[in-house]
């Protein structure tokens, strides 16, 4: 068997997120945050856009802002092993050029979750188009 490369796997795990997130919160709020969330991270970096969504999620299970803010923790505990589930407090430990490495990811992670997205959005005005055509 062929082992996928890291770019493979992050697609494969940004369109998987995707697809859940379609059902568990509003997608059209989730598809405006995932299109701003590469410029949250550059512009005020990790630790900065994780508080963000964490507290613009608040306690509600299916806010897009906890939904996006899982999605993220989900995929660097994935790539980096890290010991803390909660991943703010991980980043608050860590040193600087781990830091760097897991901000890196995330920006990758952002992109790929953007074409996932724009994917998504495409099959979904492909479907309704299909369906207006039946009628």
């Amino acid at each position: 068997m062929m082992r996928r490369s890291l770019t493979q796997q992050r697609a494969a795990f940004a369109r998987q997120a995707v697809e859940e997130a379609m059902q568990q919160t509003s997608f059209t709020h989730y598809v405006m945050l995932v299109l701003s969330l590469p410029l949250l991270l550059h512009r005020h970096g990790l630790g900065q856009t994780l508080s963000y969504l964490r507290i613009r999620g608040g306690d509600r299970e299916r806010s897009p802002y906890l939904v996006l803010y899982r999605q993220l923790t989900e995929r660097l505990n994935a790539v980096f092993s890290l010991r803390d589930s909660d991943l703010l407090n991980s980043i608050t430990r860590m040193g600087s050029p781990q830091y760097l490495r897991l901000s890196m990811e995330a920006y990758a992670y952002a992109l790929a979750l953007r074409r996932a997205v724009n994917e998504a959005r495409a099959n979904r005005e492909d479907a309704h188009e299909a369906e207006d055509d039946e009628e």
